[in-house]
């Protein structure tokens, strides 16, 4: 027990807090329960004025109780207000680190990774360490409330209960009215996090395009942008529900309060015991109740532990993470070659590329054949540096691509994939997620050669019009033109096309296949396809 809560305490420290912040919130933490925890005090002062028959007892305590009341309530506000903006800060800042860890991740090791798990890790475990401020400020206040309470029972009798029972209309309608705005901001919360989670799914299934085209952090920031709108509505609603949990205290008070006044009557009037009077049953209630909280810490503390240990090995520079060596490097002109020299590579020691040499050249498109499992996509991942892992050396030109910064590098090769990745963003912004800068005069340009542009004019919103479901809302066809018009935006100077035509009609496909083309005139171009290519040019092949 002892090791797992310093292995606690030791996460709580690596937290980006403000010592300012949390002393504030334990301060007002301590605050709202102690001071509760005198109204029964005063409520014994009160019931003792009523044995000595001291008004004035009686009337200052009350005043004692109210205004420790309000303090109390003042208190709790503070609290609350203080745990949701601290929580939130934390649930943010650690759903980010998680999010952007896993696009820091190698291609290889995201495999290994499966999405539900990755899921978890964001939503599900970054919400441990809310859980763990939670259970520290419990644990504090609980082992306070275990040596300050003492339980009394307070016995009612049928008139007083008839009171309590008058107190539901009132509160019923505190519920339905704050009922109304909640439900809103529940709608609200609904959508939103249903784009959100639509958000992240997109994003790791499209892992592989994002790391292609160096777009892990214009993902993160826009990540940040949809989480912050999350928090944002749900503290609005957190903070309806706190006043209205306030206002709803306030009511219990003063039926307290009145069901206090009417049992000093029947005192006075001999119908009521003064033993029930001064009994304490909210000393026993908070006796137990702390009892039963602090035996639950091990076993709280050892869920907590997993994620902790799950996100330890996802943010740190563990097993899940690469280093490249970069040197510095300069493109000054096009390039022209890509020479693949003694390429190797294994997978559990069987052999997927053998001794495969090859030179790929501008000028002319360059045919990739072979059956499934031949090796093409693998040839692709290794030459767009998702798979790092092989022997052998790949030249652009003269140059070797392991001496190519990332950064440099993406800029240089374009990977479009059979699937048809596209976001639920609109055609637009999907045209522009690789180069933000690109003018609407260079979009329409490539959509025509395309044939794009007269089906997205068409549109209500042309070229702002939606895509929902990630392209489902529009044909294979017209999704897989969008990609290559996606990339060609880019303007690099390699192509790379797996399979981008074997699942399309004839039309779309000698559509494609021009495009592509008229693109190798002046690039590199690389593609793999089951069919002869029908083009009017002659073309490199490279058998499987």
């Amino acid at each position: 027990m002892k090791k797992e809560i310093s292995l606690v305490f030791k996460y709580i420290l690596e937290l980006d807090l403000s010592k300012w912040e949390f002393s504030s919130l334990l301060f007002a933490t301590i605050m709202a329960n102690l001071i509760n925890l005198t109204q029964p005090f005063f409520l014994g002062k009160v019931i003792d004025g009523v044995t000595t028959f001291s008004n004035l007892a009686i009337v200052n305590n009350l005043l004692f109780m109210a205004t420790f009341f309000v303090f109390s309530m003042f208190f709790l506000y503070i609290k609350n207000k203080k745990t949701i903006e601290i929580v939130s800060k934390i649930e943010i800042d650690m759903k980010k680190k998680i999010f952007n860890s896993i696009f820091k991740m190698s291609y290889k090791d995201f495999l290994i990774n499966n999405d539900g798990k990755l899921l978890n890790l964001i939503e599900e475990d970054a919400m441990v360490f809310s859980n763990i401020l939670s259970t520290l400020l419990s644990m504090i206040i609980d082992i306070l409330s275990f040596f300050i309470t003492i339980g009394i029972m307070l016995f009612l009798n049928s008139t007083l209960s008839i009171i309590f029972i008058l107190i539901f209309p009132i509160t019923s309608f505190i519920y339905y009215f704050t009922g109304k705005k909640l439900r809103k901001k529940q709608l609200e919360l609904k959508n939103e996090h249903d784009d959100y989670i639509s958000f992240i799914t997109e994003s790791l299934n499209n892992f592989k395009l994002l790391k292609i085209f160096n777009k892990e952090t214009d993902r993160g920031n826009h990540f940040t942008s949809k989480i912050r709108n999350i928090y944002d509505i749900g503290i609005t609603k957190i903070l309806i529900e706190t006043k209205s949990e306030i206002l709803l205290q306030i009511v219990l008070f003063i039926n307290n309060m009145v069901v206090l006044i009417l049992g000093i009557y029947m005192i006075f009037m001999g119908t009521f015991t003064l033993g029930s009077l001064i009994s304490f049953n909210s000393y026993s209630e908070k006796f137990k109740q702390s009892a039963l909280s602090l035996t639950k810490i091990n076993s709280s503390i050892q869920n907590m532990l997993v994620s902790l240990e799950r996100i330890h090995n996802i943010t740190t520079n563990g097993k899940y993470h690469f280093k490249v060596v970069e040197e510095n490097y300069i493109k000054t002109e096009n390039i022209h070659t890509v020479l693949i020299n003694n390429l190797n590579y294994y997978v559990d020691s069987k052999h997927i590329l053998k001794n495969l040499n090859f030179e790929f050249r501008s000028g002319s498109i360059n045919l990739v054949s072979g059956e499934s499992g031949s090796g093409k996509t693998t040839l692709f991942n290794i030459l767009t540096k998702l798979i790092t892992s092989y022997s052998g050396q790949i030249f652009f030109d003269t140059v070797n691509i392991q001496n190519i910064p990332n950064k440099e590098y993406r800029k240089i090769i374009c990977y479009v994939t059979q699937e048809s990745l596209i976001f639920s963003e609109t055609i637009s912004n999907n045209l522009k997620l690789y180069n933000k800068n690109i003018t609407q005069e260079e979009i329409i340009d490539i959509c025509k050669k395309l044939n794009l542009h007269e089906f997205i004019s068409k549109l209500e919103n042309g070229y702002d019009t939606y895509i929902y479901k990630g392209g489902e809302t529009i044909s294979g066809g017209q999704a897989q033109r969008l990609c290559i018009a996606r990339a060609a935006l880019t303007n690099p100077d390699i192509f790379i096309f797996d399979e981008i035509i074997s699942s399309l009609d004839a039309y779309n496909a000698k559509l494609i296949t021009n495009f592509v083309e008229e693109l190798s005139k002046e690039k590199i171009v690389v593609i793999s396809s089951h069919q002869k290519l029908n083009v009017k040019s002659s073309y490199s092949i490279l058998k499987l």
